[in-house]
């Protein structure tokens, strides 16, 4: 039942990429590009089924299992997020400004919000009639949300975000905000995830801590030098990769109540991006290497181990996010309302 570690073999590495299975009808080509997924290996539990591709949106998470909420390519002040089925094609348009940061609520009824301008809103999703509410983080003067930190949702009604030299704000759905200092000492945190009691934090000295939610006590070091971490779904495991020389990062998941049970899952020269499916049973991760090693996005099978490549393209820098029922994950790319890059999202689909 555990999680072995990962060998990684001559049939992982060589990963086979095929054309596109549909062709444009037209000069301006279909808005969908379904390709074929790369071979993955006969031993997974699971496949990757088909990629379909989203051109000029750039969508940030699942609102339901078939409906997506993005940002168009395309930004005025006018703009706001919008709902696209995936399976019908139809596009609705919300209330919710467009934003360069958007998580929805476990149980899909909510989303936090942060704009281009660091403006922050909780928006109740499904309702045309309701508008976001407004929040401030911060004074009358200076936004205390830093830049490039990263919030989570600690519960379905309470989200929780670094702020700076404030250590962390608690933002609940009908917009009450409650801060909760940190000893100064500690440095300043990159990223929150909140399980019960349990406050799990990466600050920019790359220390992988854990404190109660009342911050009673000093925070405990579970781990030096780490880069990335995710925290399973019911609190149990930490995945997360660490700086173990110059040019080389490694993946690990440990018990999250205590540090120990390490086991190694894999290695490269840049891992990113760690992320765990809604029921714990696959974790999914980036990587890079500039030798034989693996590159690309990977999903791991949490109790056998086993790897399925789902592409030999590397993101290290935006999320995988996975749909609520683990059975689709999305990478979406770009710079919304920058021309010169190109914004697209990557919808991954799996199958037993």
């Amino acid at each position: 039942m555990g999680i072995h570690a990962l060998s990684i073999t001559k049939a992982v590495a060589v990963l086979i990429l095929i054309a596109a299975l549909t062709a444009c009808k037209n000069d301006r080509g279909p808005t969908i590009t379904v390709k074929e997924p790369l071979l993955s290996e006969k031993s997974s539990h699971f496949a990757l089924d088909r990629l379909d591709r989203l051109d000029d949106v750039y969508c940030a998470d699942w609102v339901a299992e078939q409906q997506v909420i993005c940002v168009p390519n395309i930004l005025s002040s006018e703009s706001t997020m919008m709902i696209r089925n995936l399976q019908t094609g139809e596009v609705s348009q919300t209330n919710i400004a467009a934003g360069t940061s958007l998580q929805v609520s476990p149980d899909q009824k909510h989303a936090f919000v942060i704009s281009h301008n660091y403006g922050v809103e909780m928006a109740a999703l499904g309702s045309h009639d309701t508008f976001p509410i407004s929040l401030k983080i911060g004074d009358s003067s200076t936004s205390w949300i830093s830049t490039g930190s990263q919030g989570s949702w600690a519960d379905e009604k309470t989200y929780i975000l670094p702020v700076i030299n404030r250590g962390f704000a608690t933002v609940d759905i009908d917009g009450k905000v409650v801060y909760s200092s940190l000893d100064s000492k500690q440095a300043s945190i990159l990223k929150l995830v909140k399980k019960g009691d349990l406050v799990y934090s990466l600050n920019v000295s790359s220390q992988l801590q854990m404190f109660t939610k009342d911050n009673s006590s000093a925070p405990r070091l579970i781990r030096d030098h780490v880069v990335s971490f995710s925290l399973s779904p019911d609190g149990s495991k930490l995945a997360f990769a660490v700086q173990i020389a110059p040019n080389q990062e490694s993946l690990y998941v440990v018990n999250a109540a205590n540090g120990a049970e390490e086991t190694f899952i894999a290695k490269g020269r840049l891992l990113r991006q760690i992320s765990w499916s809604p029921d714990g049973s696959k974790l999914a991760f980036t990587v890079l290497s500039l030798d034989q090693g693996m590159t690309g996005l990977y999903v791991m099978h949490a109790q056998s181990g086993r790897m399925t490549p789902l592409s030999d393209h590397t993101n290290l820098e935006r999320p995988i996010v996975w749909s609520p029922s683990g059975g689709q994950l999305m990478v979406s790319e770009g710079i919304p309302g920058d021309r010169q890059t190109n914004v697209f999202t990557t919808i991954y689909r799996l199958k037993s």
